[in-house]
């Protein structure tokens, strides 16, 4: 029974090594020594408004660089500000919302909300910091100044792409360490696994001594008899008594 708890017990432990080792493994050559994680998305076409939440640029304590492209010869406003007065400024516009990330194919996750056509929004006090380009604009959110909202405008034209770069040099750390993890779990499960031999000359089990029969007792030589004494012959000469005639 201890024997099978053992194998069951090393068969999960290698299973979760390996498991643990290719996602150490695949984070670490994906995010690359600088531990820089990239997300993308291709909005559809005549997009013209974008926004990013806090919930999203503040989830994590490192700075994020949010990249705007547009269709050929458009221009890009990208500004950012506290979240009360981004979302009133948006009113009830069509935007696409970037509520998340896809971390398998690297992708920013998107819906639509909103009906109304979306007004110019470059050039209001709300805005903390805003920038104009043509073709392509990009913006970073340091986390200083969290919870920020980012609002991206084609002014010309549409956004025909739009990055997100998330830049924390623990995560290639930590991928290497859940490497490392996984192969010594891989490991001791696999040695788990083997069954043991047991060495030459070392017994299974220790086995009660044999008990040792006792000698048979030595018979005792039977006495010699004593020589039976033998009577003296009498001399028939000697034995004749006179006869009186």
């Amino acid at each position: 029974m201890l024997i099978v708890v053992k194998r069951v017990i090393g068969a999960l432990m290698a299973l979760a090594g390996v498991a643990l080792t290719a996602l150490g493994a695949w984070f670490a050559t994906q995010l690359g020594g600088e531990g820089v994680a990239r997300f993308q998305v291709t909005p559809s076409s005549g997009t013209s408004l974008i926004v990013l939440r806090p919930d999203l640029l503040n989830r994590v304590p490192s700075p994020v660089q949010i990249s705007a492209t547009t269709t050929a010869g458009g221009t890009v406003w990208i500004g950012r500000a506290g979240p009360s007065d981004a979302s009133a400024a948006l009113g009830s516009a069509k935007v696409l919302d970037v509520t998340g990330v896809a971390v398998r194919e690297w992708t920013l996750l998107t819906s639509t909300t909103g009906t109304s056509a979306a007004k110019p929004l470059g050039g209001a006090d709300l805005w903390r910091e805003q920038t104009t380009a043509q073709s392509s604009a990009d913006i970073t959110i340091t986390q200083d100044h969290a919870p920020e909202t980012v609002v991206i405008q084609a002014t010309k034209g549409s956004i025909s792409s739009l990055t997100a770069v998330w830049t924390r040099k623990t995560w290639f750390v930590e991928s290497v360490v859940a490497l490392i993890v996984g192969v010594f779990l891989a490991v001791a499960g696999g040695l788990l696994l083997i069954p043991r031999r047991e060495h030459a000359g070392t017994p299974a089990a220790e086995a009660e001594p044999a008990l040792v029969a006792e000698p048979a007792p030595v018979a005792k030589p039977a006495p010699v008899a004593e020589p039976v004494a033998v009577a003296d012959t009498v001399d028939p000469a000697e034995s004749t008594s006179e006869v009186t005639p």
